[in-house]
């Protein structure tokens, strides 16, 4: 696997479980001409909201990050979970 430097000087930051609009996609279009970007990387989850504005990203490579959650401790959260659950109930 080849390493490759990325420089996250050049970021905008948005809230989670986002809904882009297109004012929101055309302020990273200019930050990405503006800061002479090669590229855009963000989540996997967020990758697939911004496919829908094709037409606006034709021109710009976007790579996703794919996150995967690893516990220490896997079996004592599914039981605190499922001990939350009967008691909700």
């Amino acid at each position: 696997m080849n390493k490759v430097h990325v420089n996250t000087l050049n970021k905008l930051i948005f809230s989670d479980h986002k809904n882009y609009t297109l004012k929101e996609v055309q302020q990273i279009r200019k930050q990405f001409y503006v800061t002479n970007s090669h590229s855009v990387v963000t989540t996997e989850k967020d990758a697939v909201k911004l496919s829908r504005f094709k037409r606006e990203f034709d021109d710009i490579e976007i790579f996703y990050l794919k996150i995967n959650l690893c516990m220490d401790d896997e079996e004592s959260f599914k039981q605190y979970l499922i001990n939350k659950l009967k008691n909700a109930s």
